[in-house]
């Protein structure tokens, strides 16, 4: 069976057939090519020197699915054979013992807590957490590992109070966002913040004057321009870890302070519904 080319062997075959603008794009990708792996496709192609468009035409060109594919390959490139990463560049390989194993993955998840904690902006925290605050309605969302991020989010909220509700399928994200009104939010957990889902969310958003809070690893993700308030997760996630715990473990703790700051605004109505949301569960233990 006939092994696929790389995209990096690619890249170097068809460079005297590529535009300009795609020698531009070629010339940056072979000189960094763990980096680009990374980027947005807003950085890279800032990096680069194009447009966004050219770069996805360019990654569409060469046979991927998108920047997203064009990442994937670039990332399958550069894979160490038979290891994975637990986060910032921190490999786990065959030959550790468990003893490294568990030493390393602690060490992915600490080193995105405490990136994540130095990343926050508080001025940002007050804003989303006052949106939540007055928000009529507020709807949790995401796709894929950040659907679960979302639902952890309403895990937490609805403990407290009755407005935040979950919505897993991308396609009634879509239709609940168009019937959002002026006095409702979308909460929004895409580590990318690259997705066609999230795009379509955020568009239907800015139509319907909703305020939307975009839980991301970027300020330069794509979706970051509908969003009236980012908050970055501090993990570095590659496109080969499919939703890494340690990003997961930023995010919650962002879950965690707008949680917390929420309570913190009226706190003896929210100890009451605790009280009462947790008398609800009293039946279910043994």
């Amino acid at each position: 069976m006939k092994t696929p080319e790389s995209i990096i062997a690619k890249l170097a075959r068809e460079y005297e057939t590529f535009t300009r603008s795609e020698k531009k794009i070629t010339d940056y990708i072979l000189l960094h090519q763990v980096e680009a792996q990374y980027m947005t496709i807003t950085e890279l192609a800032e990096k680069c020197g194009v447009g966004e468009a050219t770069l996805t035409r360019f990654c569409r060109t060469l046979g991927c699915h998108g920047f997203g594919g064009f990442k994937l390959a670039l990332a399958k490139d550069n894979a160490p054979v038979l290891s994975s990463f637990a986060g910032d560049g921190i490999e786990v390989d065959a030959s550790d013992t468990v003893d490294a194993l568990c030493l390393k993955l602690y060490t992915a998840n600490q080193e995105a807590l405490t990136m994540t904690y130095h990343l926050i902006n508080p001025a940002l925290v007050v804003k989303a957490v006052d949106i939540l605050e007055k928000a009529r309605r507020v709807c949790c969302c995401g796709q894929g590992g950040s659907s679960i991020m979302a639902m952890e989010a309403w895990g937490r909220f609805i403990t407290v109070t009755n407005k935040v509700q979950w919505i897993q399928d991308s396609h009634m994200q879509a239709m609940g966002a168009s019937l959002l009104e002026k006095d409702d939010a979308i909460l929004f957990f895409s580590f990318s913040g690259a997705t066609k889902d999230l795009m379509d969310v955020a568009r239907i958003a800015r139509e319907r004057e909703v305020r939307l809070i975009l839980v991301t690893g970027s300020y330069t993700a794509p979706a970051a321009v509908y969003a009236d308030v980012v908050l970055l997760c501090g993990a570095v996630e590659g496109p080969l870890q499919m939703g890494s715990v340690a990003a997961k473990v930023s995010q919650m703790f962002l879950i965690d302070v707008l949680h917390n700051e929420f309570c913190r605004r009226d706190p003896r109505q929210c100890a009451q519904n605790h009280e009462v949301t947790l008398d609800a569960l009293s039946g279910k233990y043994l």
